[in-house]
């Protein structure tokens, strides 16, 4: 029951905890969050009714996760239109963080390789941070639309990974945005670790030759309190 809102509690478009931008004023501040709500945004404006021609379009490829498309079709919409200024801003937002974590797989600064096999691992740690980073690659022989099969059946990854206890998903918010929950097994004596994951993809074939994938732990890693039902 507790996650009966997640639709409602992410369909607000400016909500900087949700949708990573949020109304400043008369301007907007813009930050590197992923971003979860965009899909559905678009969603309710096609809903609404009321839009133009091009604005649907601008949406529906929203929608279905074309980010840069759409933001580069949204650019070419006349001026003038209250909804289409929001549509930009909004996609603006996306786009920049799509291309911040696409610009991110390719940086190489800092991080040193510490196996070079079939699954090669790099390792960078900043003097003074307590964080410490872990950049995986690998070629898988499949096709993408498998790979992105595996990231959106959360309820089936315990069946191959054998480290989680359970998992589902929590709710969809557009074909490419879904939230999930996982409990992951940890030994003892630590406690087991929810996690809710919110996911978001972003199909960038057109543009940068990717699809984008993005992840962002809410809140992190809390010790578990209370066994899933399943």
């Amino acid at each position: 029951d507790g996650f009966a809102d997640c639709r409602s509690t992410l369909s607000a478009p400016y909500s900087a905890d949700e949708d990573g931008f949020a109304a400043n004023g008369g301007g907007t501040a813009l930050t590197n969050r992923p971003s979860y709500a965009g899909g559905l945004y678009a969603e309710q404006l096609l809903s609404a009714g009321g839009l133009s021609d091009g604005e649907q379009e601008v949406c529906t490829l929203w929608e279905e996760g074309r980010v840069l498309a759409a933001e580069r079709l949204a650019k070419e919409l006349p001026e003038g239109s209250a909804s289409t200024d929001k549509l930009r801003l909004a996609l603006a937002a996306e786009s920049h963080r799509a291309r911040t974590a696409f610009d991110a797989t390719r940086n190489k600064e800092g991080w040193k390789q510490v196996s070079d096999d079939k699954l090669k691992v790099f390792y960078k740690h900043s003097r003074g941070s307590k964080t410490h980073s872990f950049c995986f690659k690998a070629i898988i022989e499949g096709r993408p639309e498998h790979l992105m099969a595996l990231c959106r059946e959360a309820d089936l990854t315990p069946t191959w990974n054998r480290y989680l206890r359970a998992a589902c998903t929590l709710c969809s918010t557009g074909v490419s945005r879904s939230v999930q929950y996982y409990n992951q097994w940890v030994p003892w004596p630590f406690a087991h670790r929810d996690v809710v994951l919110h996911t978001h993809g972003v199909d960038a074939l057109d543009e940068l030759g990717v699809l984008v994938v993005m992840l962002r732990a809410r809140g992190g890693g809390q010790p578990a309190t209370q066994q899933l039902s399943q």
